[in-house]
């Protein structure tokens, strides 16, 4: 086509806006993870996922200026047919994207969770049907049309293809799959941070950034009532328009809102201090990785602490620092803490007496 009509004009830059959006947002991420030190699988594979999205998002481009999302009267058969590869191609890279970003997500839940068994079982039971789930969606979709190039041309002589109606059952569970991994996703923070020692204010503002993957869903959900546009086959690439703009908008809410959840220090470097007083009296950088660090103890016995804290760790009970991140108190350390005040007190008194007992030659003469 010549230039964009229809819906395809919009969803051409809808696709741009959000490339550009999601590389910014993804690689800042990675950014401040590996300035503090803290890269972990989570992120190479949120990385992966980006470049996979980009990749089915690319596919939509060209496809808009064959004819998706626009009307049938706007495009000749060898564009259409030119079109419907590049849909093809774009949901294959869409599954196999979809599995590297949601779970660097469970991921992160994941760790933070360490030793909370349920929540950890729970999120590879997630990952677990993720993947089984993504795996038998994509070899429907290569095997729903015979020959293999009847996927995207149905012109072929003798091209023998599924029903629709079995498209969108399919299309169905799998975002079905997807808002249930979401919102999992979103409300295990709930019970991670009920039981940690810290002010409500920081637990509702860490809720609120790991509970954004909510708006991924809304996306899902959207583009569930679009589904049925499969059976439109009378101006089939026009209805593929919505299916595609919301299966776009998903991933890319999902890369958005899950890279927001590193920038915690990178808000704190700007509008507050990172550091964490020490006992010596300094004020040392502390990696402040609230999601990396956090681990759940027991009900009377939280604490945050870094991944290197369990060294030697017998030794070092009553040292409030670990690696340059600060402890929250437990009722262990408010003990230990009234311990060696105590002692210090005791130890400054009889310094004092002593300091007062001693008398220097020659100060009466003076």
């Amino acid at each position: 086509m010549d230039q964009l009509y229809d819906g395809a004009s919009t969803l051409v830059a809808v696709c741009s806006f959000f490339i550009a959006l999601c590389t910014v947002c993804v690689l800042l991420r990675l950014y401040v993870r590996w300035t503090l030190a803290a890269v972990g699988l989570d992120d190479y594979l949120f990385l992966v996922g980006l470049i996979l999205w980009i990749v089915s998002t690319s596919f939509v481009i060209p496809a808009c200026w064959n004819g998706l999302g626009a009307h049938v009267e706007r495009y000749t058969t060898e564009q259409g047919i030119a079109a419907n590869k590049y849909f093809f191609l774009f949901q294959h890279f869409y599954v196999w994207a979809n599995i590297p970003i949601k779970t660097s997500l469970c991921l992160t839940i994941s760790r933070i969770a360490a030793d909370m068994r349920w929540i950890t079982r729970t999120i590879y039971v997630i990952i677990f049907t993720l993947v089984v789930v993504s795996l038998v969606t994509n070899i429907y979709l290569l095997s729903d049309c015979r020959p293999f190039a009847a996927n995207w041309d149905k012109t072929i002589p003798g091209a023998v293809c599924r029903p629709a109606e079995g498209t969108v059952a399919l299309g169905n569970a799998y975002s079905a799959i997807n808002i249930f991994i979401d919102w999992a996703v979103a409300l295990l923070p709930v019970f991670l941070l009920w039981r940690v020692q810290m002010r409500w204010a920081q637990k509702i503002t860490v809720m609120a950034v790991l509970s954004l993957g909510i708006f991924a869903s809304t996306a899902t959900l959207i583009r569930l009532r679009t589904l049925t546009n499969f059976t439109n086959v009378s101006d089939y690439l026009f209805g593929l328009g919505p299916i595609v703009l919301w299966t776009v908008v998903e991933l890319a809410l999902a890369l958005v809102t899950g890279s927001l959840i590193a920038y915690r220090p990178l808000f704190k470097r700007f509008f507050g201090s990172t550091g964490q007083s020490t006992s010596n009296g300094l004020n040392q950088p502390g990696t402040d990785i609230f999601l990396q660090s956090m681990r759940i103890k027991s009900k009377h016995h939280s604490r945050l602490e870094s991944p290197n804290a369990s060294m030697e760790r017998g030794n070092r009970e009553g040292i409030n620092v670990y690696n340059s991140v600060h402890i929250v108190k437990t009722d262990k350390d408010e003990e230990w803490d009234q311990e060696v005040s105590n002692i210090s007190s005791c130890s400054a008194g009889r310094k004092n007496e002593s300091q007062q007992s001693i008398i220097i030659p020659g100060a009466e003469s003076r």
